[in-house]
């Protein structure tokens, strides 16, 4: 895929799928990128997602912005998925402001065997506690932590947030916060306070709190979720990113 900055406007968007997979096992999938500029110029970004069993996208696993030079570039995929889980990794780029120069991916590989560049995790279990309760993840992977990896806990939202419920304007008038005269106002305020409040962590990539040599090939990482609350039933996944590239583990439920 050779996308022409030149030729799109600044946001447009470009995406090569790769097939569904559905092995029970680790991949990793090899390929090369460019993103190059004569004049050493911004042409934009590439992302990397994937998506699992069709569902909805979340936020990139890896991504590059701006000129990388002349030469073509090499990073790997390390995907853990599990039976029966299907999974596809799409390739997209993002053309800048810049608009002058070139995004591009080639040598595309599913390889049958282990990255060698980047951590392959281990199957991430389901987490269950009770409301008001703090929960963590731990991640397990393969590789010694680096430290340059970044590692995110990342969050797929499943269901929608955005819901007006009817008892806030009851509570409004009852709290005394409604202005009588230009009622409306105050609880659309208190409605926009309160989805803010339900989606603090909706889509958001969370912060590792401590990492940790298991032993000369594995490393773990925690994630701390504090007062967890209903809203917080959702998707989550372990990443890691490097120059190299990421790994990226299965979803778990909270």
């Amino acid at each position: 895929m050779v996308v022409d900055s030149s030729n799109h406007d600044p946001g447009e968007k470009a995406r090569l799928q790769l097939p569904t997979m559905k092995e029970n096992d680790t991949h990793c999938i090899d390929f090369s990128y460019l993103l190059y500029s004569q004049k050493g110029l911004n042409p934009g970004t590439l992302n990397i997602l994937v998506r699992v069993n069709k569902g909805p996208l979340a936020n990139p696993i890896w991504n590059v912005t701006g000129f990388t030079g002349r030469d073509w570039l090499r990073a790997e995929l390390a995907v853990s998925t599990f039976w029966p889980n299907e999974y596809q990794v799409i390739f997209e780029a993002e053309v800048s402001g810049g608009r002058n120069g070139y995004i591009a991916i080639d040598d595309i590989q599913v390889l049958s065997y282990p990255c060698d560049k980047s951590p392959h995790f281990l199957r991430l279990g389901d987490v269950e506690v009770n409301a008001g309760q703090n929960a963590t993840f731990q991640c397990i992977a393969t590789g010694r932590d680096a430290v340059h990896n970044k590692l995110w806990l990342q969050e797929l939202a499943v269901r929608s947030r955005v819901k007006f419920d009817p008892w806030i304007t009851v509570e409004v008038a009852m709290a005394g916060q409604a202005n009588l005269q230009s009622p409306q106002h105050d609880i659309i305020k208190l409605v926009d306070d309160k989805m803010n409040q339900r989606e603090r962590r909706n889509g958001e990539d969370i912060p590792v709190a401590q990492t940790k040599n298991i032993n000369h090939r594995r490393f773990a990482a925690s994630f701390r979720l504090q007062e967890v609350t209903k809203t917080d039933q959702d998707l989550y996944r372990c990443v890691t990113q490097s120059e190299r590239g990421s790994g990226v583990s299965n979803f778990a439920q909270l």
